[in-house]
């Protein structure tokens, strides 16, 4: 039986949060899915769109099947995607269902969820796309607490 791994890009990637949602998920490692997207446009949530030559950087974490029955029930509005991975296993991927009808940016706190968890994988290429995002979509008074960072070159599949 092939292994199973949830790919996190979202509030998800941030370990801690995933966890107080699904219990004891183990990171597997960072995974850059080809030719995708990382979008603010499913309700004010993240979520991914096809986008030739484009990537979406994230987290695989190694699920049990009660686990993935746990992230079905909280990702609801999200449809399941399935691929496979090089070094073994099954990978799910959450893709928003319906992109334009309630699009509207998210808030602030959601946000910063999404950006703690790219920063604690280090995923610096999506920190600073959605730090841009976020100085683009909002007019802070007192600044953000994430700040643009310098990318190192990194090799991750």
């Amino acid at each position: 039986m092939k292994r199973l791994f949830y790919f996190a890009y979202g509030s998800n990637l941030n370990t801690t949060r995933l966890r107080s949602r699904i219990g004891n998920a183990k990171i597997h490692r960072v995974h850059r899915l080809q030719n995708w997207e990382l979008v603010f446009n499913c309700s004010g949530f993240a979520n991914i769109q096809p986008a030739p030559g484009k990537v979406v950087e994230g987290v695989l974490y190694e699920i049990t099947s009660d686990q993935l029955n746990d992230l079905d029930r909280i990702e609801g509005f999200y449809r399941k995607e399935f691929f496979d991975i090089e070094d073994g296993g099954l990978a799910i991927v959450y893709v928003g269902l319906n992109r334009s009808i309630w699009d509207f940016l998210p808030n602030l706190s959601y946000l910063n969820i999404v950006l703690d968890g790219l920063e604690e994988h280090n995923l610096l290429k999506t920190y600073n796309e959605v730090v841009d995002f976020k100085d683009k979509n909002y007019k802070l008074k007192f600044g953000s607490r994430h700040k643009k960072k310098a990318i190192r070159s990194v090799n991750i599949q």
